[in-house]
């Protein structure tokens, strides 16, 4: 089907102007005023303004009415001398979809192999449109620590190059989290954003593109997103992995050395982004050598047993096999020892199980209906929630004990 050509019946003065703020968006996609044009053409600012109205009534794009702009005036060979500032009223012109399409392919630009974004910018995509993604994009970014930095959360997050790269690397974008009705997390991320990316950068994320996506309406999450990036609101982001890096740190300012936990986070601790099974496990498993034994100091432990509860070395043998408490029956004697119940210890048995799986099973790579992102960030609100319990009650002891 052939294209309509939109300059039909147009004067050359009229398709100069279009030309003009063609070549204007594509340096910069934003409007260009009357005043902009009327210094490039023998037209007056009036003049360019009546014009910019037939366009609008043919469709040729939008314009914001009689916008005040102040024109400054700099001498020169005087610098001292202050600004002279004049008010002029003039239209911002901002062509159609179909002016721009037809400039561009007219243009030595269509030859030209400019990235995806950059080019839906240039034929006249908003630029603080959003494009949606599978959550798999930031797969790369999480498995890269050395060259990247991702600040994520439930709500989105900022992902960019570490330290010093080339300039073909280099990379800073925002990004958000939607429910689809599919009951997937798809990323988004804001056009303009993604246009300023790396040509590669740019390679990649089109290679994710969900090109059409039902999205659930009810999604906090997303609305606090959106607040942050389009409302300028400081919100917070719900983020349960900081939050256990937060509560482990919290636990270790309680004790002397040593401290309970050796490490408070862990450079490979993510999401599960592929939303398989596999994935799922082996986020389980990075969690689990963050709050399992392996990061638990015994000693600790024993320690302040001891001093708060007046245990004695006894307590730490077990009465049939007489061989040491493991640091893991040691952890559930402490628990118990202060909230008496063992439900932080039952959590941390559910991890231990996923980890197992990661490290013993044949896991399916297929894609699943369930999400697993939200199941394991679940898994991570459900341990600070128990690790909070057994923390307000070393707190109480602590303090008393001052």
């Amino acid at each position: 089907m052939k294209t309509l050509n939109p300059l039909k019946g147009l004067t050359d003065t009229e398709k100069k102007i279009l030309q003009i703020c063609s070549k204007k968006w594509f340096s910069n996609p934003a409007g260009i005023s009357a005043i902009d044009i009327s210094e490039k053409l023998p037209l007056s600012n009036a003049e360019v303004m009546l014009v910019y109205e037939g366009f609008v009534s043919k469709k040729l794009g939008t314009i914001n009415k009689n916008v005040e702009l102040y024109c400054l005036k700099f001498d020169f060979d005087n610098p001292s001398q202050s600004f002279d500032g004049v008010k002029v009223v003039t239209h911002i012109f901002f062509p159609s979809k179909e002016v721009l399409h037809h400039y561009f392919y007219k243009s030595k630009l269509s030859k030209d192999e400019i990235p995806e974004f950059k080019k839906r910018l240039h034929l006249g995509g908003c630029q603080i449109s959003l494009q949606f993604f599978n959550e798999e994009v930031l797969k790369k970014y999480f498995d890269h620590p050395e060259k990247y930095e991702i600040d994520d959360s439930m709500a989105g997050g900022i992902v960019s190059t570490n330290g010093d790269c080339e300039e073909d690397e280099y990379l800073h974008v925002r990004y958000g989290k939607k429910l689809i009705n599919d009951g997937y997390t798809a990323i988004t991320a804001i056009l303009s954003d993604l246009a300023s990316m790396s040509p590669n950068e740019q390679q990649y994320w089109s290679s994710f593109e969900i090109k059409k996506c039902l999205l659930d309406g009810n999604d906090e999450n997303f609305k606090r997103f959106f607040e942050r990036s389009f409302d300028g609101e400081w919100v917070d982001y719900p983020n349960p992995i900081n939050d256990i890096y937060d509560l482990l740190s919290e636990f270790n300012k309680l004790f002397d050395n040593p401290i309970i936990f050796n490490t408070t986070s862990n450079i490979h601790l993510k999401p599960p982004v592929e939303n398989t099974s596999k994935e799922f496990c082996n986020s389980c498993s990075e969690l689990y050598k963050l709050i399992g034994p392996d990061n638990i100091n015994s000693k600790a432990i024993k320690q302040f047993l001891i001093k708060y509860f007046g245990y004695s070395e006894l307590n730490f043998i077990h009465k049939e096999s007489k061989k040491s408490l493991s640091t893991l029956q040691l952890f559930k004697l402490f628990e118990k020892a202060n909230t008496s119940n063992n439900i932080l210890c039952g959590q941390i048995e559910v991890i231990k199980n996923y980890r197992i799986e990661a490290d013993h099973k044949i896991l399916d790579k297929e894609k699943s209906k369930k999400n697993y992102t939200n199941q394991f960030y679940d898994i991570c609100k459900k341990y600070v929630s128990c690790a909070n319990e057994v923390l307000k009650k070393c707190r109480l002891l602590t303090t008393a004990s001052t």
